[in-house]
């Protein structure tokens, strides 16, 4: 009796767990990047054999590949489900500087949850031809960006590392607005400390770069792997690129199809935010239930466990702790131990203003100066401890924001107002729009120079006229706009045109396929904040403002990285 009470125990309890959930399976759609859902793929099937349940509905893991850089683009609580495929329940990008980049935007950041395990890491690295990296003291030797862009303006190339035969030393870069390795990269070098504040050695930092890099691939993340590829199966790879950001799981891929010229894992020595590979279970948006966000925690846990461990490893990925599996070794190009610090932790506007200044560098621009030179402009202030005027800051500002004008299609031109001439005309061209080389530069800086205050401030009929003038020279393919910068208020004594007049006439120009954009920055107390806000709201455009003097070139900055 009691053997037939135990097979009949047992019989139940096996079919208890063989039962254990019932109903078409809640699916959960995990988007994660192309490098790590293969793995994910794998163990999705694995936890699958256990015949997961939440409250006895049966439920089901569905990875799909999605690149990080599209789905911080399209995440929002209005996923177009047309465009971009079923809703994440999870995302896993490549790393958490795509997460903080979506949560920047005020809708999207309800999304993000405070919870963001690592599954796996791979550190952001220079990846270089072995040998060169050899010439250069690797593995021992550690290198920064910075002396990696030393290197590449030193006219005498690799010469000075002793090989004149392989000539200068080339930097390639892909688009960090898709490509993980490159954002990382730039983050070390722009905003290394996370803090949000770039400052003017770090811009110049990236202006070297962008100077300096031999080859820029804006379209395709993983073209800089593919054409060194091509470029070593036709026995030329030290002539085609010196060094390139990568993830050190590109260069173990890379290296394991046997090239001719193996690529090195060289780490920054002051170190880089890693691909950290997050797992964001999705919340707050329309499409969360909590049977799947039930069934996303036993996923995560059973990832990261020990089953989920050995296959991120034996795919050549590092666990939280930094350790790496078999493939991980010198021979492979690789360091085992990683003993550069680490980077700090970035905020969401620390990514979002690391790519503005990268966009704004190598976007062509369409640009109007338009500055005020009113009374206002002659206000007397101090700036880190110097007795100055507002005009003299903001010439100063100017000449700064003209330096991050990178792209040599672009075009750019200079007004001043204060009030009308004797010809009734409330502004002065002082510089055409004409394609910014030497001479145009030169220009600008030189009347930005004999700038003087005085007079009223013709500020709505100047607007109009600098919104029309750039709608009328439109360029095609560039970002049109108008940067109006003022310390005051609308005061023409000729009457002119109202704010309602004003507003009217900037909405009836805009041409939605030919957009100007109208950014206005109010400079110092007495700018009409109200005012500037309407008129740029007409234009599509954006209001900033700049309340201290010293605060006028980061302002002036971020009114043209943001320009649309």
């Amino acid at each position: 009796m009691s053997a037939l009470v135990l097979s009949l125990l047992t019989a139940g309890f096996v079919y208890l767990i063989a039962g254990a959930c019932s109903g078409k399976p809640e699916q959960v759609t995990v988007l994660a990047s192309t490098s790590i859902a293969g793995s994910l793929k794998s163990l999705a099937r694995s936890w699958q054999d256990s015949e997961p349940s939440v409250n006895g509905q049966c439920v089901a893991i569905e990875v799909q590949e999605k690149d990080s850089a599209d789905v911080q683009q399209a995440l929002s609580p209005d996923w177009d489900t047309k465009r971009n495929g079923n809703a994440p329940d999870v995302w896993i990008p490549e790393s958490a500087a795509w997460a903080r980049m979506a949560a920047d935007r005020e809708a999207t950041a309800r999304l993000i949850p405070d919870i963001q395990p690592s599954i796996a890491r791979s550190s952001a690295v220079i990846a270089m031809p072995k040998v060169m990296a050899e010439a250069v003291g690797w593995p021992e030797k550690k290198l920064s960006w910075p002396d990696l862009i030393a290197m590449a303006k030193d006219p005498e190339g690799w010469a000075s590392d002793g090989h004149p035969e392989w000539g200068d030393v080339r930097i390639g870069m892909s688009n960090p607005l898709k490509s993980t390795a490159s954002l990382l990269a730039l983050l070390a070098m722009i905003d290394a400390n996370g803090d949000t504040d770039i400052t003017q050695e770090e811009l110049d930092a990236v202006v070297l770069l962008k100077n300096t890099m031999d080859t820029y691939e804006p379209d395709d993340a993983t073209a800089l792997m593919t054409k060194m590829g091509e470029a070593d199966a036709a026995g030329g790879a030290l002539a085609h690129l010196s060094a390139f950001p990568a993830l050190e799981r590109d260069v173990l891929m890379y290296n394991s199809r046997n090239p001719k010229e193996p690529l090195a894992a060289v780490y920054p020595s002051d170190g880089a935010p890693e691909a950290d590979n997050p797992f964001l279970v999705i919340q707050n948006a329309p499409w969360v239930s909590a049977v799947k966000q039930d069934a996303a925690t036993q996923f995560r846990d059973f990832v990261r466990d020990k089953e989920g461990r050995e296959v991120l490893l034996a795919d050549g990925f590092r666990d939280s702790n930094g350790n790496g599996g078999p493939s991980v070794s010198v021979d492979n190009g690789l360091s085992p131990q990683i003993t550069e610090p680490p980077a700090e932790t970035v905020q969401p506007a620390a990514v979002t203003n690391t790519l503005a200044t990268w966009t704004a560098l190598n976007r062509t621009t369409n640009l109007l100066f338009v500055m005020d030179t009113s009374d206002a402009m002659g206000a007397a202030t101090t700036v880190d401890g110097e007795d100055t005027t507002l005009l003299e800051v903001a010439q100063d500002a100017v000449r700064i924001a003209l330096n991050m004008i990178g792209s040599e299609k672009s075009q750019v031109g200079l007004w001043q107002f204060s009030g009308a001439d004797a010809g009734g005309v409330p502004y002065q061209s002082l510089v055409p729009l004409e394609r910014l080389d030497e001479g145009n530069r030169a220009s600008i800086s030189e009347n930005i120079d004999f700038m003087q205050a005085g007079g009223p401030s013709a500020l709505y009929d100047t607007a109009a006229a600098a919104y029309q003038h750039v709608t009328e020279n439109y360029l095609a393919e560039a970002t049109n706009m108008v940067v109006v910068l003022t310390a005051g208020a609308n005061n023409n004594p000729n009457g002119g045109l109202s704010l309602e007049d004003l507003t009217t006439q900037l909405t009836g120009t805009r041409d939605p396929n030919r957009p100007v954009s109208l950014m206005t920055i109010g400079y110092g107390e007495g700018a009409d904040e109200t005012a500037m806000q309407e008129i740029s709201t007409a234009t599509k455009g954006q209001y900033f403002a700049s309340k201290w003097p010293g605060e006028i070139s980061k302002t002036l900055l971020n009114a043209l990285f943001n320009a649309q």
